[in-house]
């Protein structure tokens, strides 16, 4: 089923590529395979335009890469949050009520755990990257 898919990524339009990448990993994912899906993860992650299903892409990477114990996911994590701070610097002050409520809605379990892995992740675990 993954060869096959990976077999029509090339034959499809952006979104159905982050979709199939996205689907690909998961089903790595699932399976504890870290490896094979952090590559799947990655190219969601850099295909997306779109800022929401970029943070989403991103959650899904920055946590494959935790679990693999690779130091990137520190880093990933921190571009993401840096990448929201900017959203809400340059969008917030034009979005409708409606908009920032759906924006904050829909971010809140990411922006959750972003700070949850930035915690528990430690500075002695990532080190090189922090001092």
């Amino acid at each position: 089923m993954l060869l096959e898919a990976e077999k029509v990524i090339d034959e499809e339009s952006p979104y159905n590529k982050i979709t199939i990448y996205n689907n690909i990993a998961v089903e790595y994912l699932e399976k504890k395979d870290y490896n094979k899906a952090l590559p799947y993860f990655e190219k969601a992650y850099k295909t997306n335009t779109n800022s929401l299903h970029r943070l989403l892409a991103g959650v899904h990477l920055t946590w494959t890469q935790y679990l693999n114990n690779d130091n990137k996911g520190y880093l990933t994590a921190v571009d993401l949050s840096q990448e929201i701070i900017s959203d809400v610097i340059s969008k917030f002050t034009y979005m409708s009520n409606e908009e920032r409520e759906m924006f904050w809605e829909n971010s809140n379990f990411e922006l959750n755990f972003l700070n949850t892995l930035f915690v528990n992740s430690g500075k002695e675990k990532f080190n090189d990257f922090t001092t």
